[in-house]
């Protein structure tokens, strides 16, 4: 823990889109953190990153960054193949690390990671944004309050067009639609049934390596099913629905990403009939940043466990292992 500091100095890994457009602006907005340090492996790009974005200090290397005494946590938001090695330099330089989703390329690695961190006394967490919305919480409310009835089929739609030349169409970065879009759908299954699925199965397209588009089907022991489609090369949508004995919930543009800034929808059949729930525009990435720099001063611990991150990653492992050997 790190006491009573007014705030989290807060140390960026890399210069991507998702630091330089959600994360960074997210960590600067929070109550409790700073941005103190940006890295990149080209000096000159951590230097805008860092004049654009007023961070203390930019550093021409990742080591640079995990080895200065003024960064105390780092977010690392690198391809996912990198996301295991420099988690574990986070922790061996004892800087608790926030990682973006997917955690790791796979469950095996993100055990060796998390092992890592709790055998160093390091705080590790997955940066999933979606479980901090708003939109998230009152859907996954609804269903547990029993508004539809136990929740019996989920399904679940991501995809979108990403250009080629982008890190998700290199297998050897840890690319593919399963682990940058259909992560969220199996994940939201998984937390609107509540339970892990008993068995998987899975069919894909493969191009240059990796999985372009993938449908997974999710069977849980007591029963209940979920299905869903992810894709790198359609046009956008990202909207899941939730189906029990008693109604359906359904959450459309956005779903499981959402935007910061902009108010959201739910779709609510019920006993009462049919109606729509407003939720309050709210900066999810904000909330995460702030979750975890809490759990770093004392506060509660950050509410995405290893359990979590596991869980949703031996899913997605299944997954792929089948779309593959159906291939």
């Amino acid at each position: 823990m790190l006491g009573d500091m007014t705030r989290i100095r807060w140390g960026v890994l890399g210069c991507a889109r998702i630091a330089d457009q959600s994360v960074i602006p997210a960590i600067k907005a929070s109550g409790n953190g700073m941005l103190q340090a940006v890295a990149s492996r080209d000096a000159a790009r951590a230097q805008a990153c860092a004049a654009k974005h007023g961070a203390v200090t930019a550093h021409a290397s990742y080591e640079a960054l995990l080895a200065d005494p003024q960064v105390d946590a780092v977010y690392l938001p690198l391809p996912t193949a990198l996301h295991a090695p420099w988690a574990l330099k986070a922790i061996a330089a004892r800087k608790p690390v926030l990682v973006e989703k997917p955690f790791a390329t796979s469950a095996a690695e993100a055990q060796q990671v998390l092992d890592a961190g709790r055998a160093a006394g390091v705080p590790v967490g997955e940066a999933y944004m979606y479980h901090f919305h708003p939109v998230t919480r009152r859907v996954v409310e609804l269903v547990r309050q029993g508004a539809i009835g136990k929740p019996e089929l989920v399904r679940a739609t991501f995809g979108v067009e990403i250009k080629p030349g982008d890190f998700r169409w290199q297998a050897d970065a840890g690319g593919g639609a399963l682990a940058d879009l259909g992560c969220y759908c199996a994940g939201i299954a998984r937390l609107l049934i509540g339970e892990e699925p008993a068995s998987v199965a899975s069919r894909a397209r493969f191009q240059d390596g990796v999985d372009a588009t993938l449908t997974g089907l999710l069977s849980f022991p007591s029963g209940a099913q979920a299905f869903f489609g992810c894709s790198m090369a359609t046009a956008f949508d990202c909207s899941y629905e939730v189906f029990g004995p008693a109604g359906r919930i359904r959450v459309d543009r956005g779903g499981m990403v959402t935007w910061p800034g902009e108010a959201f929808t739910i779709q609510v059949w019920d006993a009462a009939g049919q109606r729509t729930e407003t939720i309050p525009a709210a900066n999810h990435y904000q909330l995460m940043v702030e979750a975890f720099a809490a759990g770093l001063r004392g506060g509660p611990a950050y509410p995405i466990t290893a359990a979590e991150t596991l869980g949703n990653l031996r899913t997605l492992d299944a997954l792929l292992a089948d779309a593959r050997a159906h291939h």
